[in-house]
C-alpha cells in the first residue's frame, strides 16, 4: 500500500510504514504539486480556483474537495464534486483522494458535516466510474493508520468492500515500475 505523507522523511516514519506495510510518499508542504517522479499523477486541492482547467490539463488527483467553508443547503451537500467534474475526471483518467486527516481533525458537526459531504461523493464517484484512494496525510508516525483501517473508513464513506479494497491499493497501480 501507497500512502502520502505531509512531512520530511525520517526514521521514525520509516519504521512505522515499514511495520505496518506501507511505502510512504513524503510531501514536505501543502504546496508540492507533483509527486515522486515514479508518480503518474499531479495532486490538485479541491479549493484551487482554477480546478476544473488542471483537471482538463491531464491526469491528476483531488484532495479536499469536502472543505468547502460555506453551509450546506436545505435540499443539497456542498460536496466540492459535481456531475460536470465527475465526467471529467473519469474522461480524464483522474482520481478522488480521501483525506482520513480531515475526519481525525475535526470534531463534533463538522466531523458530521464533512463525512456526509464524503459520502456524497463517493456516490458521485461510483456512478461516473471515477477512482477512488483514501490517504492519511499523516504528520507524525503516530498518523499513520493501516490497511485495514483505511478500509473500515471506507466503509464508513459508505464505500463497497470491493472499493474499499481498491481505494486502499489504486495509488500503487498509478506509478511506473
Amino acid at each position: 500500500m501507497i500512502d502520502l505523507i505531509l512531512a520530511r522523511e525520517t526514521e521514525a516514519f520509516a519504521a512505522m510504514a515499514k511495520r505496518m506495510g506501507i511505502t510512504p510518499w513524503y510531501i514536505p508542504s501543502r504546496e508540492a504539486a507533483l509527486f515522486p517522479a515514479k508518480a503518474k499523477f499531479s495532486i490538485i486541492d479541491g479549493q484551487h480556483p482554477a480546478l476544473r482547467s488542471q483537471i482538463e490539463q491531464g491526469i491528476a488527483a483531488v484532495i479536499n474537495l469536502e472543505t468547502d467553508p460555506k453551509p450546506d443547503g436545505l435540499h443539497s451537500r456542498r460536496s466540492g464534486l459535481n456531475q460536470v467534474l465527475a465526467a471529467l475526471l473519469h474522461r480524464k483518467k483522474g482520481m478522488m483522494l480521501f483525506n482520513h486527516r480531515l475526519v481525525r481533525e475535526n470534531v463534533g458537526q463538522q466531523r458530521a458535516l464533512i463525512i456526509g459531504r464524503m459520502q456524497q461523493n463517493v456516490a458521485l464517484c461510483r456512478k461516473y466510474k471515477v477512482p477512488m484512494a483514501i490517504v492519511t496525510m499523516a504528520k507524525t508516525p503516530y498518523e499513520l493508520r493501516s490497511p485495514h483501517d483505511l478500509q473500515s473508513f471506507g466503509t464508513l464513506l459508505k464505500m463497497t468492500p470491493a472499493e474499499c479494497k481498491a481505494a486502499v491499493r489504486v495509488l500503487g497501480s498509478r506509478t511506473s515500475g
